[in-house]
């Protein structure tokens, strides 16, 4: 859970290549390394997030958040392609992050990259908190249509 998450659960696998500890840290280890080697993050988290995923599947390329928070704290939010757990996947994420706070995979999850795993942590929920409040707004604009 990430509101349980501190130094003692986090896995350390080598930055430079596969490890024995790969395959119990995360099917997205690949994704991290990338993220780590091309940005200035010192904290990573990925999530699987149901309101991000829904509208990375709903938005074209960009999550922009409606409420302030997202506006102020986070901004607009890419959304990046690729299969999980690969290098194409790496590649777009770890560019997404050289400008952005956060980026989702489409169909499969948010990535935040943070100075330590508290800011990363906030970002996540501010990610999520901002695609469940656009996410309702979109339906409830659909209903009014109606």
């Amino acid at each position: 859970m990430l509101d349980e998450l501190d130094a003692t659960k986090v896995v350390q696998v080598d930055l430079h290549g596969p490890c024995d500890f790969d395959r119990i840290a995360s099917s997205e280890t690949c994704v991290h390394r990338a993220v780590y080697k091309g940005t200035t993050a010192h904290a990573i988290i990925h999530t699987h997030s149901p309101y991000a995923v829904a509208l990375s599947l709903i938005e074209r390329e960009i999550l922009k958040p409606i409420d302030s928070e997202g506006l102020i704290f986070m901004g607009d939010v890419p959304i990046v392609s690729g299969r999980f757990g690969t290098e194409d996947l790496a590649g777009n994420v770890s560019a997404a992050l050289q400008n952005s706070k956060a980026c989702i995979a489409r169909g499969h999850g948010v990535f935040v990259a943070g100075e330590n795993l508290d800011e990363a942590y906030t970002l996540a929920c501010m990610v999520e908190h901002s695609s469940q409040v656009l996410y309702l707004v979109k339906a409830y604009q659909r209903v009014a249509e109606k």
